[in-house]
C-alpha cells in the first residue's frame, strides 16, 4: 500500500490548506493519519506475524 497511497498524505494536506487557507487545520489532518496509524499498529500480532513467516519467535519481541 505505500506506493498507491504515498500520495494521499500530501494530496490531503494541500486538499485541507487550499479550503481552509490555513496550515494548521493542514496539519491536524497529517497528524490525525498518524493517530490512526498508531492505532491500527496496537492491533498488530508480532508473533503471530513471526510464526506465520516461519520463524522462530524471539524470546524478546
Amino acid at each position: 500500500m505505500d506506493r498507491g497511497t504515498s500520495w494521499f498524505g500530501t494530496a490531503t494536506f494541500a486538499l485541507v490548506l487550499a479550503i481552509t487557507d490555513s496550515y494548521r487545520p493542514a496539519i491536524f489532518a497529517l497528524i490525525a493519519f498518524f493517530v490512526v496509524g498508531g492505532l491500527l499498529l496496537t492491533r498488530v500480532d508480532t508473533e503471530r506475524g513471526i510464526r506465520e513467516a516461519g520463524n522462530d519467535v524471539p524470546a524478546v519481541v
